[in-house]
């Protein structure tokens, strides 16, 4: 078996013809049709049916094309490194990361990284929770930094970094904005802004918290992100619960209300995950950098 084999295998299994595919690997018909029979032949499985009229996929072929295209995807990443290598280019780390990161952890923790392995660039990509996982799923991504929990954690590795509690934030001008603490009975009567589906664990947390007290919120608008939630809140439409850390990076005009102690049960985590399989060197080296980053903060170096 050659690499250039699985190239043409998933070729020939998207265009499902192979005239197509033979044009796109620029080789002829022929010579593409016998490579993939002694693919066959020698892994002794029929990886399509043939006949006249098309080309299928066997059940076989359908089972194997995710393993092959993952197989093909971790050569190639790995032939891009060792060329950029040769060349004296700087490795890439992939990291895919929720909103709420970018608050606090993003900028406390990557300088650990940067100050041990000042020639590693790293591509930092904004996404949604689901996106992230699936983007560490699909070798997108390298590392992802995730709120849990997660909806699929097999087959990744899961190490908890941050925890903050949720708080109100009103308007400055509003009413609610001098009080030292609120309850959710407080908040139950105004405007509020939830989030959606789209952003698994906060709105089911928010949700459980009003449950749990028998409240049901005036909700006026719903979003994705805490970023946007508080921007909503910052033009007068509602109030919100969010995580305290956004706290950092709050505009003026928006006031951050604790809430009453009996009442903020509800934890907010974000952790670091990788594929369980991936412990190439980069993801050593950040490791060792969360491994410092937490040394610091015991000794009480960061604030």
């Amino acid at each position: 078996m050659e690499l250039k084999q699985l190239r043409q295998f998933l070729v020939l299994s998207k265009t499902l013809n192979f005239s197509r595919a033979a044009e796109q690997l620029n080789m002829a018909q022929p010579a593409l049709s016998i490579s993939i029979r002694k693919l066959e032949e020698e892994w002794a499985v029929e990886l399509f049916t043939r006949n006249s009229k098309s080309v299928q996929l066997t059940e076989a072929g359908k089972m194997l094309l995710e393993d092959i295209r993952q197989a093909v995807l971790y050569v190639d990443r790995a032939r891009k490194k060792a060329d950029s290598l040769s060349k004296g280019e700087y490795a890439i780390l992939r990291i895919a990361f929720i909103g709420s990161a970018i608050y606090s952890l993003i900028p406390s923790l990557l300088p650990y990284f940067n100050e041990r392995r000042p020639k590693f660039r790293l591509e930092l990509t904004e996404m949604a929770n689901s996106s992230v996982v699936q983007s560490l799923e699909s070798g997108e991504a390298d590392i992802g930094i995730v709120r849990l929990p997660i909806s699929r954690s097999g087959g990744l590795a899961v190490i908890p970094l941050e925890q903050s509690m949720f708080s109100l934030i009103v308007h400055r001008t509003h009413e609610l904005a001098s009080r030292s603490c609120v309850s959710l009975k407080d908040i139950a009567g105004w405007p509020f802004i939830q989030y959606t589906g789209e952003t698994p664990g906060m709105d089911s947390q928010v949700s459980e918290m009003f449950q749990k007290q028998g409240i049901y919120p005036n909700i006026v608008q719903w979003a994705k992100q805490v970023q946007t939630i508080v921007g909503l809140v910052e033009s007068g439409m509602g109030v919100a619960l969010v995580p305290s850390v956004s706290r950092r990076k709050a505009p003026p005009d928006v006031v951050y209300v604790p809430l009453s102690e009996d009442e903020n049960e509800v934890a907010i985590n974000l952790a670091l995950v990788h594929r369980e399989d991936d412990r190439s060197y980069m993801i050593e080296c950040f490791l060792e950098a969360i491994d410092a980053w937490r040394a610091s903060k015991s000794a009480g170096k960061e604030s």
